[in-house]
């Protein structure tokens, strides 16, 4: 292991909620069904399994990779089956099971951290990671910097505040689904964001979309909620919403602009 870490000073620390994470490995969420290779996952069940569909789909099986916030290695070890050479980095280094045989590098994601890891990539996966950042832009701004000039690419998910429960939820509650006092609490999730603030900050950043779309059924979250359900199913029909952005994560495959 390595360590980087770039914390600030007390007086500009930035809020790091990792709690959570700093506990012993246990079963993912989802119980039994959300491990790779003995690692839990720290996602929706299924997520990571498209993901790799995904990357399968969209780069170079053979190339180099940067996991950012890669939790327990789940990612990194799916990353390595897959024919890549994996670096990780996540600021919990303790909750990181494969660091006799993976390169990882403790670093705090809302800072310069590609100056920190200095290198070039094939690929940069950022699973669930963007949301527990303060500032969105810098972080996928210092990813698009880890990617190689010819042809790296960035794989981004983050829960999808668009998908019809989601504002259901908001509109009864004020807050995204995942989103809740609880989730920023025992989850780290600080930073919510649209489809359209994404693709404002891709643009911004000049990076190409070569993928985009959503992953897992929200209704599924709601079966002690009827009224929330309806409300759901209500705007499900009544929006303009494509189908494909109506899932429980957005799901996005990125590229530096040539």
């Amino acid at each position: 292991m390595v360590d980087k870490g770039n914390d600030k000073s007390d007086d500009g620390k930035p809020t790091i909620l990792v709690g959570q994470y700093q506990q012993p490995p246990a079963e993912g969420v989802g119980g039994r069904s959300n491990i790779y290779n003995g690692l839990r996952i720290h996602t929706t069940p299924g997520l990571h399994n498209h993901v790799g569909d995904i990357i399968g789909r969209y780069s170079n099986r053979r190339g180099t990779a940067v996991d950012l916030g890669a939790g327990t290695g789940a990612m990194v070890s799916r990353l390595r089956d897959m024919g890549f050479e994996p670096t990780a980095v996540d600021y919990v280094a303790e909750n990181f099971q494969l660091h006799d045989s993976v390169n990882f590098i403790r670093t705090d994601l809302n800072g310069d951290y590609s100056q920190v890891l200095a290198l070039h990539t094939d690929l940069v996966t950022a699973i669930e990671i963007i949301e527990h950042v303060e500032n969105p832009r810098h972080f996928l701004r210092e990813a698009a910097k880890l990617c190689k000039p010819d042809g790296g690419k960035i794989l981004l998910t983050t829960p999808n505040t668009d998908n019809p429960v989601s504002k259901a939820l908001f509109c009864r509650s004020g807050n995204h689904m995942w989103f809740a006092d609880k989730d920023y609490v025992e989850s780290g999730h600080i930073t919510p964001l649209s489809r359209w603030q994404i693709r404002k900050m891709a643009e911004e950043i000049e990076l190409d979309y070569l993928y985009e779309g959503s992953f897992g059924d929200p209704f599924s979250k709601l079966n002690n909620r009827p009224r929330i359900r309806e409300f759901a199913q209500l705007i499900q029909r009544e929006s303009n919403l494509e189908p494909a952005f109506g899932g429980e994560v957005y799901v996005a495959v990125l590229a530096l602009r040539t």
